[in-house]
């Protein structure tokens, strides 16, 4: 995996700086003049994107609007935030990719705590299935040392998403725990693995667990249910509780 330097160079403002995308020899490998518009939503979700869903997305409707605002947060990003930085970072891949900053720059700094991980170029990446990626890794099971896989209302932001930042994250290298045997990727043969107990006792949330049950039926055409509220309001109990009703 090569490495790679992004440098922010003759920062002016939050809307207006260059990118030069160097290699570890010092040697450019593209650069772009950073022209943003201030009046423009996506600027505005570019400088506070959690707050932006938090307004913008409809309550009945939160996991689409979500999903289509970081989308297209994400296409403005590369097109104008990274130009053909972006298309050079995509060429060079696999690749870590190093952003500095001036620090004694008054105001450069916030650019690292952008959302600048959500650019892409081109369309979207392709969504998967549970199936489709059980059978990927079942192909890969004598070379997968490690798997990370996030989701969320946004299916692009979590709090809880792992990530490394920093000067380290670059050289960080992790040593996988050794294997007693071969793994198994079998979705039918894991089930209920690692699922906390049924609860005891479920009562209330009818309409809710009818809807959620009518979607997971065979002939539903559903793929899945998303259950989204406030913390305690149940979300866990109807999880499990349909998971366990459903497993078979």
């Amino acid at each position: 995996m090569g490495e790679l330097r992004l440098e922010v160079r003759e920062f002016e403002s939050l809307t207006r700086w260059r990118w030069a995308l160097t290699t570890p020899g010092g040697a450019l490998v593209a650069d772009h003049e950073v022209r943003l518009d201030a009046g423009c939503w996506q600027y505005e979700a570019f400088g506070d994107l959690l707050s932006y869903l938090h307004w913008h997305a409809a309550p009945d409707r939160r996991a689409e609007d979500e999903a289509r605002i970081v989308a297209e947060v994400g296409a403005w990003i590369g097109e104008q935030v990274f130009g053909p930085v972006a298309a050079a970072m995509v060429k060079a891949r696999p690749a870590t990719v190093r952003v500095t900053v001036p620090a004694e720059v008054e105001g450069a700094r916030s650019l690292i705590f952008r959302p600048l991980e959500l650019a892409h170029v081109g369309a979207s990446p392709d969504l998967v299935t549970a199936s489709d990626l059980a059978g990927m890794l079942d192909l890969a099971r004598e070379r997968v040392t490690l798997i990370t896989v996030s989701a969320c209302w946004s299916a692009a932001l979590s709090a809880g998403t792992p990530a490394l930042f920093g000067a380290r994250a670059v050289d960080l290298r992790l040593e996988a725990p050794r294997r007693a045997g071969a793994e198994s990727y079998e979705v039918g043969a894991l089930k209920m693995a690692g699922f906390p107990p049924q609860p005891d006792r479920f009562v209330g949330r009818t309409g809710v667990m009818a809807r959620a049950s009518a979607a997971l039926a065979d002939a539903s055409g559903v793929p899945g249910v998303l259950l989204h509220g406030m913390p305690g309001g149940g979300k866990t109990a109807c999880t499990l509780e349909l998971a366990y009703t459903h497993e078979h």
